[in-house]
Parts: structure tokens; sequence; C-alpha cells
């Protein structure tokens, strides 16, 4: 007997070659279409990036401010004036260069007291070690503008640091005025 069916009967295809073809060749032009998409925006992001970078350098150039550096000219200048006008200047500047001349780096001086009539300076200190403290007695030695000088009043502090006073006796012709 013959079998009738209304509904055919869907037969088995095998995928041929050429459809394989087909659809990987359509895969790799979308794979294509998308990668040079990507790669076009990209591109155009980075100019509008590098656009933008200029326009920041140049307005970071123009924004130079003149006013500014010709102050900072006119201050050197009033600087060198002053440092002119303290050179030639009463025997407190001269004290004042002779302090900041025979200050020993690890010594410090923690205070002064000037008697113009002896003219001596006396001045606690205070020195790192004991080495600090005889590099400060041969910064004194043998200058000229001094007389002599005392160390007295050694002693050590809990910190392990020397304080001792210093007393400068100034040659007098060391407070004279300096007329050049």
């Amino acid at each position: 007997m013959v079998e009738i069916s209304l509904i055919p009967k869907k037969e088995k295809q095998l995928i041929g070659l050429s459809s394989l073809f087909f659809n990987s060749g359509m895969i790799l032009l979308v794979l294509a279409v998308f990668v040079s998409a990507t790669m076009f925006f990209y591109k155009r992001n980075l100019e509008k990036k590098f656009q933008e970078l200029a326009l920041v350098q140049k307005d970071i150039e123009s924004k130079r401010d003149i006013v500014f550096e010709k102050n900072v000219l006119a201050v050197k200048q009033d600087l060198n004036a002053a440092k002119k006008l303290l050179d030639i200047h009463l025997a407190p500047t001269k004290i004042f260069k002779l302090l900041e001349e025979i200050a020993y780096p690890k010594t410090q001086f923690l205070s002064a007291s000037i008697d113009f009539g002896r003219n001596a300076i006396s001045l606690e200190a205070m020195a790192q070690n004991f080495e600090a403290l005889d590099a400060q007695r041969s910064v004194l030695s043998g200058r000229k503008d001094l007389e002599k000088f005392e160390i007295s009043n050694i002693g050590l502090e809990k910190e392990g640091e020397i304080r001792f006073t210093i007393n400068l006796y100034l040659a007098p012709d060391f407070l004279m005025y300096n007329i050049q």
C-alpha cells in the first residue's frame, strides 16, 4: 500500500561547499565593516583630542605674565641697591655681615649682645659636637677684623649638643664709616 500524505516531508539538505564559502564571506565582511567603523571613529576621536590639546597649549603659552616678569626684575634691582646701601652703611650692618661670615654651618648663634663702648660682641651659641666647636674656633682665628676672641662657659646639653659663649673684641676701626 502506498502512503499518501498531504504534508511534504523535509529532506535533509547537506550544507554545500558554496554556501559555506558564502556564509564565511558574509561573516568576514561584517567583521571587516565593524573593525573599519571602529577604527574610523577612534581616529576621529584622537584627532579631536589632539586639537583640544593644541588649543590648551596655545592658551597656556598666551598666559605669560609680562607684568609679573617686570616686577621680578624690579625686585632684583631693589635688592641689589639695598645690598650696596648695606655695604656702605654704618657699623650695625657691618656687624651683621661679620656674624654671617663667622657662622660655621654646624654652629647656631642663639643670642647676641653688642657693647659699642668696648667694641665687643657676646654670642650665646650651640654646636652639634666638639668638632663643630673646634671648627668654629678655626673660623674665628686669624681674622683681621677681630683683636681677639674668647670661648667660655662650655657645657653639654641633654641632646649632646655643646652650649658655649663667644666674646668677640672688634678692631678699633671696625665700627667706622665705610665711604666709597
